[in-house]
C-alpha cells in the first residue's frame, strides 16, 4: 500500500506541465491511489469500536467516492479536449473498489461509456470485454469507459 507522503509526493509532482502530459495515464495513477486510500480506510473501520468511529470512517469513505467521481470527471473532460481518435481508456477503479481485485475471467461485462450503462452482447474474456468497450467507447464518440462493479 502506498503511505500519504508518497501520495501528496504524487500529487506535488509537477507533471500537468509536462510537454507530453497524458491526461489518462494521470488519471490512473491518481486512481490507484485512491483506490489505496479506500482500502486503508475500509480495513481501519473493521476494526474500529465506536459507533462514532465507524460513522466518521463512513463519512470519510463517501468523500472518496466523490473524490473519485471528480477524477473521472476532470479526467474525461481533459480528454475530450485531446483528439477524439487517440486510443479510449478503460478504467477498472470502480470494479476493483467494489471486488477488492482486478477484473478477469469470462462473463457478461458491463462497462459505463458518457453516462450509458452499455453491457457485452454475449459473455467473453475480460480482455475481449474491453476491446469490446472501446470500440463501443468510440462509435459513442466517447475516450473513457468504466468497467462497472
Amino acid at each position: 500500500m502506498k503511505n500519504f507522503q508518497t501520495f501528496e509526493d504524487f500529487l506535488n509532482e509537477d507533471r500537468i506541465n509536462e510537454a507530453n502530459f497524458d491526461a489518462g495515464s494521470f488519471a490512473a495513477d491518481l486512481n490507484d491511489h485512491i483506490n489505496d486510500l479506500y482500502n486503508f480506510v475500509t480495513k481501519a473501520k473493521n476494526t474500529v469500536r465506536t459507533q462514532e468511529e465507524k460513522k466518521v470512517l463512513a463519512n470519510i469513505i463517501a468523500k472518496i467516492d466523490r473524490f473519485d467521481s471528480e477524477v473521472n470527471d476532470l479526467a474525461d473532460s481533459l480528454n475530450e479536449s485531446e483528439n477524439i481518435d487517440e486510443a479510449v481508456s478503460v478504467d477498472d477503479s470502480k470494479y476493483v473498489r467494489a471486488h477488492g481485485k482486478k477484473p478477469k475471467g469470462n462473463g457478461m461485462w458491463g462497462f459505463e461509456i458518457d453516462g450509458q450503462e452499455v453491457f457485452t452482447p454475449k459473455s467473453m474474456s475480460y480482455a475481449d470485454a474491453q476491446k469490446w468497450a472501446k470500440e463501443e467507447a468510440k462509435r459513442l464518440g466517447a475516450s473513457y469507459a468504466y468497467t462497472l462493479g
